[in-house]
């Protein structure tokens, strides 16, 4: 929004470290896992020496996506793809203006994406902004972006609902 370069934090572990940890974690291998991919792929992304917005091209998101899901299918895991709902108008505070039209490219880019590729997935939206952008996006993400603390046990409740109900629907059809 203002022109800075954001960095991920210090203790952000590439996917490639933290997912083999992550699904082996506890008694039991993961069976399934939640791609959540949050608002940062609505800014503007440096790939290869240039600057773009998720409208201009989504196609390098998409290859780490790919390549994420190809790993834990290798490992027995289901992965389920959460897509991203629009960001709620406070989260100008990060995002460029034009953040609606940014979100709906990432969320047509996803939709399509999951389609092709069959990979079960709901969507984030009917929970945060079920009138669609800037109609009635909730209070459970006061910046527009995170959720709450308060909101964040029910808000986890419908995830994981939403996720296990994709899996089970499509465990029946199958």
């Amino acid at each position: 929004r203002r022109g800075d370069t954001m960095r991920p934090p210090a203790d952000c572990l590439d996917w490639k470290t933290s997912y083999p940890s992550a699904i082996t974690r506890g008694a039991r291998p993961a069976k399934v896992a939640l791609l959540m991919i949050g608002a940062a792929v609505v800014v503007d992304h440096l790939v290869n020496g240039q600057w773009i917005g998720p409208c201009d091209g989504f196609d390098w998101y998409l290859k780490d996506v790919s390549e994420r899901i190809a790993y834990l299918k290798s490992k027995n895991v289901i992965p389920v793809l959460a897509i991203i709902s629009w960001p709620g108008p406070n989260s100008q505070f990060a995002l460029p203006s034009n953040y609606p039209d940014r979100a709906a490219c990432v969320r047509d880019a996803m939709k399509e994406f999951a389609s092709v590729e069959g990979i079960l997935n709901f969507d984030l939206a009917p929970k945060f902004c079920p009138g669609g952008p800037l109609k009635a996006c909730d209070m459970t993400r006061k910046d527009g972006v995170h959720v709450d603390s308060e909101s964040a046990p029910a808000v986890l409740d419908w995830v994981i609902n939403q996720t296990l109900g994709v899996t089970t629907k499509e465990r029946a059809q199958s």
